[in-house]
């Protein structure tokens, strides 16, 4: 069974591509935690960042031999007529690297608008990536590397608590009903409150918007 067939993610061939050309393999546990992350993330809307912040110069590099890794292959795949892999982003590679390496969650998230629980959720499907890379990979220091980078992320959030009014859930009884309150109260910008309300658009049952005075200056955004 090839490497591809073992990786399970929407950017499978990518990865698979990633491994066999070397390109995370300089990389320490944090650095290629950042590096990895480009191919789970998937920036709202239009706000991907053409020139994302990068931890380090070993991550930069590494981002860019993944993108073009990745131009080559969407080349290939277009000869050939088949469906497009979708372009890795590399916006969360600061945020992971510095969660990685121990800074707290409000440090991390400073000056984003990224929802803690984006985060988290990105976090997970991280994790579960360098699982697999740990699993597949062909040298077994990578494969280490891999399963230290996944350690590293999971720490953090075993420790993790929400910044107080950031996408924080509580489970209430309103009206002799079972419902969660998602409190996102810290969001205090029109973009903001935008995004949350896609994250709330995507939680399953009857959904609820409790909206503050200066609501009309979102609308004024749509």
């Amino acid at each position: 069974m090839c490497i591809r067939d073992r990786i399970y993610t929407e950017r499978d061939l990518l990865a698979a591509e990633c491994l066999r050309a070397g390109v995370w393999n300089t990389l320490d546990a944090p650095g290629l935690a950042a590096a990895v992350s480009m191919l789970v993330h998937e920036p709202r809307r239009d706000d991907a960042d053409p020139s994302p912040r990068m931890p380090n110069t070993a991550v930069a590099e590494a981002v860019e031999a993944t993108m073009a890794i990745w131009s080559g292959l969407t080349e290939a795949e277009q000869h050939h007529h088949l469906p497009v892999t979708s372009a890795p982003d590399a916006g969360l590679a600061w945020m992971i690297h510095a969660w990685a390496t121990g800074r707290r969650l409000e440090l991390v998230l400073r000056g984003s608008d990224l929802a803690a629980g984006d985060f988290v959720r990105r976090c997970k499907q991280l994790i579960d990536l360098l699982g697999q890379l740990g699993e597949v990979a062909p040298h077994p220091a990578f494969r280490r590397k891999a399963r230290q980078a996944a350690d590293a992320v999971l720490r953090g959030l075993a420790a993790f608590r929400p910044v107080a009014g950031r996408s924080r859930a509580l489970e209430i009884v309103w009206q002799g009903r079972a419902a969660t309150l998602v409190d996102d109260s810290y969001n205090a910008n029109p973009d903001s409150v935008l995004a949350a309300i896609d994250v709330l658009a995507e939680l399953p049952g009857p959904r609820w918007l409790h909206s503050a005075s200066w609501w009309s200056s979102v609308r004024g955004t749509t």
